[in-house]
Formats: structure tokens, C-alpha cells, sequence
């Protein structure tokens, strides 16, 4: 399957690939900076304590059925990942990340979008499902212009899946949706 686009703030292509055991360690590095990193605009550092994973959790990933962890390299180093799980008619979006070094310049647009493409071609799904921080407006509104809408569906951080600790005992999680 092809899983090229063009990202248009650069002119520059991405692909992305599906991710083998040999990427475990370098995707988890690139998602705990993304996610618990001191730069970048997608940083939760402020909001969670702790790494957002374990080599050992990006392993149970890949090799989970129905879970597509997909990369991106340049230069043969991974700069952005995203995984796309399917399930019953629905493809969950998650773990999606792109280096904070290369953040801003249309790079996870097209990430997302490649993603989005490989699910309606490889399992049709009805609608995409993310989970994000409800206090992350400006992400929200990021996901919004690329067609997602929240759902009303907000619950307490989930700290029994063991992707950080919330300094703060109110925070919450939100599901946004986007009909395919």
C-alpha cells in the first residue's frame, strides 16, 4: 500500500511505514519527548508526570492484531509515528506524534491525513475516535480543523493504562470523532 502525501508547508514528501519490532525504541523515545518533553507545542509536561510509554508497550503495540503503528523517517530516524487501531466499524487514532524539532511545518497534517487514508483503505471504518487532554484547547482545535468534533464523551485521566500521572487530581480526557 502506498502511504505517500506531500507535505505542503515544505513541499516535501512524507511516507509512512509500517513499524517493525527494530523501531520500538526510537518510537518511544520520539513519543515520550513529544508528550513529556520540555519543547514543543504538543508537550503535556505541564499537565503529566512520567513517561507517556515503555519500549516494552510500543512492542505490545506492533504486534497487537488490528493495530497499525505507522512511521515516518528521514534519514532512516524516526520523526513522527501515529497508530491506527481498528475496531468493530470504527478506527481509533492514537500515539501520534511528530518530532518537536519539526513541529509546525505541515508534518502531522499529512502524518494524520496518510493515517486517516490507510484505514478507509485497508478496513473502511465509519468514523475515527482520538482521545486527548480536555484542558488541550489548542490541540483540540487542531484535530477540529481537520474535520473532528467533540463528542461530549470526558472521563478521568486514565492512569490504570500507565501513560503518566496528572499533576493535577481534575484532569480529564475527552473523546472527539470524526465521521469518515
Amino acid at each position: 500500500m502506498d502511504l505517500n502525501g506531500l507535505c505542503t508547508k515544505k513541499r516535501f514528501r512524507v511516507k509512512l511505514d509500517i513499524a517493525t519490532k527494530t523501531d520500538a525504541v526510537r518510537v518511544c523515545e520520539l513519543l515520550n519527548l513529544a508528550y513529556r518533553g520540555a519543547e514543543g507545542w504538543t508537550t503535556e509536561s505541564t499537565l503529566v508526570a512520567g513517561k507517556r510509554c515503555s519500549e516494552s508497550d510500543i512492542i505490545s503495540d506492533i504486534k497487537t492484531p488490528n493495530n497499525y503503528l505507522l512511521v515516518y523517517k528521514a534519514d532512516n530516524i524516526i520523526q513522527a509515528c501515529i497508530t491506527v487501531q481498528k475496531t468493530d466499524n470504527r478506527a481509533y487514532i492514537g500515539s501520534f506524534a511528530v518530532n518537536p524539532n519539526l513541529q509546525n511545518k505541515g508534518i502531522g497534517k499529512t502524518v494524520l491525513s496518510l493515517a486517516e487514508q490507510f484505514a478507509v483503505n485497508s478496513f473502511q471504518p465509519e468514523k475515527f475516535i482520538m482521545v486527548v487532554l480536555s484542558s488541550r484547547t489548542e490541540l483540540i482545535q487542531y484535530y477540529e480543523r481537520r474535520g473532528y468534533q467533540r463528542n461530549g464523551n470526558i472521563k478521568e485521566y486514565p492512569v490504570d493504562l500507565n501513560v503518566g500521572v496528572p499533576l493535577t487530581p481534575s484532569l480529564t480526557v475527552e473523546e472527539l470523532t470524526k465521521n469518515v
